[in-house]
């Protein structure tokens, strides 16, 4: 049984392993990566949005600056 989410921009049901994330530093600690909103696929590409696996590897490379934690 798929766990279906809901795109915070087209309110479509979709697979959250299929998301894009508008992640954003957490303000309560700056050091930490948060999703703040998901979209459905078709919404992520046409907005330019990430994947949390395109975050994850931009963290890896050492592009995210402070940020020390993922929570995407």
């Amino acid at each position: 049984m798929m766990t279906a989410t809901t795109c915070d921009f087209c309110s479509d049901i979709f697979d959250p392993s299929d998301r894009h994330v508008v992640a954003q530093p957490r303000p309560s600690d700056p050091q930490s990566l948060v999703a703040t909103m998901w979209a459905c696929e078709p919404c992520g590409i046409e907005m330019g949005l990430p994947t949390p696996a395109e975050i994850n590897e931009g963290y890896e490379r050492g592009e995210l600056g402070d940020i020390l934690f993922l929570e995407i």
